[in-house]
């Protein structure tokens, strides 16, 4: 269990430092290089991002698996986009289905933040299983 603990808190590391990645892209290609075009810097900050924590799962939570890396990258790749796309459901059930059960809820401070945070932190539980059973195999 010691174990298991310890890969998840440096996954949450290597999916926070790919998003960080992707996040910081985004910005710089969206306001300064690619001005405005937001497809074109979407796909590349996203990739970007995916690299980093691929690289980041592979070399610091995931190192003892024997796959070859081709496999790895393939299968993390995979998972990931079903990952975005859950995630990006859960935050639109999340933000447009919410609000409609309460009137309360959309008056909070930062909403689509907390919708954010909380989609994103519930679906790094899946992610994370996902790819140590079936990326890595670890």
């Amino acid at each position: 269990m010691q174990k298991f603990k310890k890969q998840f808190f440096r996954y949450i590391i290597a999916a926070g430092s790919g998003m960080a990645v992707d996040l910081v892209a985004y910005t710089l290609l969206y306001h300064f290089i690619l001005f405005h075009l937001h497809l074109p810097s979407f796909i590349i900050s996203f990739s970007l991002g995916l690299i980093t924590n691929f690289l980041v799962s592979k070399f610091f939570v995931f190192s003892e698996s024997e796959l070859a890396t081709k496999t790895q990258f393939k299968r993390f790749f995979l998972i990931s986009i079903v990952v975005f796309f859950a995630n990006f459901g859960f935050m639109q059930l999340l933000y447009f289905q919410l609000p409609k059960i309460s009137e309360t809820i959309p008056k909070i401070p930062f909403y689509g933040g907390f919708v954010r945070l909380f989609a994103g932190g519930t679906i790094a539980i899946v992610s994370f299983l996902s790819h140590k059973f079936l990326s890595f195999e670890a």
